[in-house]
Parts: C-alpha cells; sequence; structure tokens
C-alpha cells in the first residue's frame, strides 16, 4: 500500500484525480495557443518554447498521476514533471519579464516554486525516502500548479503582433 492511502485515502485519491484533470485542463490550455501564435517575431519562437514545454508538462504530470505505484515509469514521470516546470518557470521569467503586460509578483511564486522543485529534485537524485519530506511533495505540487496557472494568466496578456 502506498503511503498517502495510509493516512487518508479518500483525500490521496481526490488529489490525485485532481491532478489528473489539472493535467488535462494544462494539456488543452497549452494546445489552443497554437492558434494564438506567430512565429515571425522573436516572443512568437519563445511562446512555441513555452508551449512545447507546457504540453510536455502536463503529459508527464497525467503519466505520473496514473501510475501511482513509484514504477521507474513514475519516477522518470514525476522528474521529467519537475524538471520542465523549473525550465518553463525560469523561461517564462527570462522570456517575459521585459513585457509591459507581464505580471512581476508571479516572480515571487516561481522562486518559491524552484525551489520546492530543486529540493524533490535532490532529494529522488539521493534516493531519499518521500515519507520524510510528504508536506514539501504537497506544497511543490500546489505551488507548481499555481505557478503554472500564472504562466497561462501571463501568456493570455502578450501580443505577438
Amino acid at each position: 500500500m502506498l503511503w498517502w492511502f495510509e493516512y487518508n485515502a479518500d483525500g490521496a485519491l481526490f488529489f490525485r484525480v485532481g491532478n489528473f484533470i489539472y493535467g488535462i485542463a494544462l494539456l488543452v490550455l497549452f494546445l489552443s495557443y497554437s492558434g494564438r501564435i506567430t512565429a515571425e517575431t522573436e516572443l512568437g519562437i519563445r511562446k512555441y518554447f513555452i508551449q512545447i514545454v507546457g504540453i510536455s508538462i502536463a503529459v508527464s504530470m497525467m503519466v505520473g498521476e496514473i501510475l501511482t505505484d513509484h514504477s521507474l515509469v513514475y519516477i522518470i514521470a514525476s522528474g521529467v514533471n519537475l524538471i520542465l516546470t523549473i525550465i518553463i518557470l525560469i523561461g517564462v521569467t527570462i522570456f517575459l519579464y521585459n513585457q509591459p503586460t507581464f505580471w512581476k509578483p508571479s516572480i515571487l511564486f516561481f522562486i518559491v516554486s524552484i525551489t520546492l522543485s530543486s529540493y524533490l529534485l535532490l532529494m529522488g537524485v539521493i534516493d531519499a525516502p518521500i515519507r520524510d519530506f510528504r508536506i514539501i511533495d504537497f506544497l511543490a505540487t500546489v505551488l507548481n500548479q499555481a505557478s503554472l496557472f500564472i504562466v497561462a494568466f501571463n501568456l493570455t496578456r502578450i501580443r505577438t503582433h
């Protein structure tokens, strides 16, 4: 039995289903940008990069939520999700910071999210048991989701024409 089901089986299931639905929503969101992006500008190319990374995050999140047995595929999907989330948050900050419509306070969310995700990656690399830092895992997941929402919010405000 998985550790999160030992403490609150209903809550764990609700959290997993919510993450999977969030992954679907991210997939739809980032796929919807394809009609709004023009590649003629440097900003358009940046938005393509963000879109591709965002779609990859959505897919890795859904794979990670389907495979809850901590198999190798689950571990890889989770690691890829964390790495891509860090990349997109850094990329959005670098690519869009000088845009007048970029919401500057979002950088605070991004810094905390990047820090927690980096910590989780480090713990995964040294093979620390997840029980020892499950609250950080939960907080990183929630903050990453909030940060990705802020990324989407910032992308909808950018003009590429």
